[in-house]
């Protein structure tokens, strides 16, 4: 038989039998595509989770300045409140104290005047009232430490109250009578006393309830 007429059959077996990489083929191919490719994968896998990360530790990061930030706050706000929260209690003992000076006071006074009425000599120098510059310089210094609109406005009032209380018993002892002197008296201890009342009741009420205070504690001028 001629060669060519079994050229058909050998290019048919040919064709049959499967191709088969050389090892030189199949390292080439994981060297030069699948190792690349897989390495391109890799590095995508890692960009993106090294964005997420960093997202993630900024977004910590942030959370975490402002969860101090509020911390700070929250304790400058309670801070001040303990100190203004003193300084009420100081004015609260200046109240008393004042108080009970001007009892004291009025006690030398009906003294003084009893031995006056009695010996006949109607000139003697008495010293002084108390003065209310003290209790005034409580109320400022409750001021500094005050740090919303409603408290500045207490301790306005109650300086109002404190001035109105003690113009109310300046007149001269001598010039006066007993019962008018003990009637200025008990209209000053009654200022004061509401004041100290009034100061604690509002410490201790809601905002809406302390404007309502406020303009009860204010003095009529």
């Amino acid at each position: 038989m001629h060669p060519l007429a079994l050229l058909p059959s050998v290019v048919e077996r040919a064709m049959n039998i499967p191709l088969k990489l050389s090892d030189d083929d199949v390292f080439l191919s994981w060297t030069g595509i699948v190792i690349p490719a897989v390495a391109a994968v890799a590095s995508v896998l890692v960009a993106a989770i090294s964005v997420r990360i960093a997202a993630r530790a900024k977004k910590i990061a942030e959370d975490s300045e402002a969860a101090r930030r509020e911390d700070q706050a929250h304790r400058e706000v309670f801070e001040r409140t303990l100190r203004f929260d003193a300084a009420l209690k100081s004015l609260y003992l200046g109240i008393a104290g004042r108080i009970e000076a001007l009892v004291e006071y009025n006690a030398v006074v009906r003294t003084v005047a009893f031995n006056l009425a009695q010996s006949g000599r109607p000139e003697i120098t008495l010293s002084s009232r108390p003065p209310e510059s003290s209790l005034l310089a409580l109320i400022a210094s409750a001021r500094l430490d005050a740090g919303s609109d409603d408290e500045h406005e207490m301790l306005e009032v109650a300086a109002s109250v404190v001035i109105m209380a003690a113009e109310e018993g300046q007149l001269e002892p001598k010039q006066d009578s007993p019962a008018a002197r003990e009637a200025r008296l008990g209209q000053e201890r009654h200022r004061l006393e509401g004041l100290l009342y009034g100061i604690e009741e509002w410490r201790l009420s809601s905002p809406p309830q302390r404007v309502k205070l406020l303009e009860a504690m204010r003095p009529e001028i």
